[in-house]
């Protein structure tokens, strides 16, 4: 994860001359992100105008689902 401006940036390696390359943009700033083992869902915590919550994120369609959170 980088930031990309004001935005937190995710990177996939998974390419062929396994050059970082963007996955995903995520808003409020990320605490901590991980990616499923079948790299289809990534979960991660995250503050958003000053509340806490818990978010997973189905990658290939880009839908996120809060499971804990303010």
């Amino acid at each position: 994860v980088t930031k990309d401006g004001t935005m937190p940036v995710v990177y996939s390696l998974k390419n062929v001359d396994n050059k970082p390359a963007p996955l995903i943009t995520l808003s409020g700033t990320i605490y901590s992100v991980s990616i499923s083992r079948n790299g289809k869902y990534m979960i991660y915590a995250a503050e958003r105008e000053k509340k806490h919550a818990i978010y997973i994120m189905d990658i290939k369609k880009k839908k996120e689902s809060k499971i804990i959170g303010d």
